[in-house]
């Protein structure tokens, strides 16, 4: 079971507004997963991974073409959920660059 922490607390502002899942690991390049807690959301034909390192929240978004892009800020509930939100209203885009 997860802890309550901040991701937590995101996960729980977005919950019932959007399809997103909050879950104990993730899948990453090449077959590799991470074990830790994550929210994930898909939205027009993109992934988003919000994770926290350890000093601040990472939010990653990729597409079917393995292209990525990611954005940090710090642990601040209410802004990662308003990022969340607005990638899944559309009304954000990240530069998706390839995967190196």
């Amino acid at each position: 079971m997860l802890e309550r922490n901040n991701l937590q607390a995101v996960y729980d502002m977005l919950k019932n507004r959007y399809p997103v899942e909050l879950t104990n690991s993730f899948a990453l390049d090449d077959g590799f997963t991470a074990d830790i807690p994550v929210i994930v959301g898909r939205h027009h034909g993109e992934i988003l991974y919000l994770f926290d390192d350890g000093d601040m929240f990472v939010l990653d978004v990729c597409n079917d073409a393995r292209t990525e892009g990611t954005h940090w800020h710090p642990l601040h509930v209410e802004e990662a959920a308003n990022d969340i939100a607005d990638f899944m209203e559309g009304r954000i885009d990240y530069e998706l660059i390839p995967f190196s």
